[in-house]
């Protein structure tokens, strides 16, 4: 008997490949939104806490009026570059999505023809033995 063979084996695992890297950079996308996610939130905890020294009064407060602008400013850049890795992250997760998607129709293209080859294997086995019976009589 033969042994399975499917041919379409390379672009398989070309398509598995192709997965894999999507994967890696959805992961690298989250990573870096993260890290944004981290930036604009330690700017706005300074932001709370130049407000909490506002409130106190005295030199504390003249120094917070002074950094207040260069906070906004902070704010708004940390906002948008959080913005910005959102929308590569929406990206890489349909560029992801699609290629998982391409990978497992492949898959289930390769399961089912070799569920066809074991069967026309086993039907093969079968007539064989048949034909080994009927000649032995």
């Amino acid at each position: 008997m033969g042994r399975f063979r499917f041919s379409l084996e390379t672009l398989l695992q070309i398509r598995a490949s192709q997965e894999s890297s999507a994967a890696q950079a959805l992961a690298q996308a989250n990573q870096e939104k993260s890290l944004c996610q981290s930036d604009l939130d330690r700017v706005m905890s300074d932001s709370r806490s130049l407000n909490d020294a506002l409130s106190e009064g005295g030199i504390a407060a003249s120094i917070s009026i002074a950094l207040r602008p260069g906070l906004r400013l902070n704010a708004e850049r940390a906002r948008v570059a959080l913005t910005a890795k959102q929308v590569v992250v929406d990206q890489c997760l349909g560029e992801w999505q699609q290629a998982k998607l391409r990978l497992s129709l492949l898959e289930k293209l390769r399961e089912a023809r070799l569920k066809e080859y074991q069967r026309s294997e086993r039907l093969a086995e079968e007539r064989w033995l048949d034909e080994r019976v009927i000649q032995s009589l």
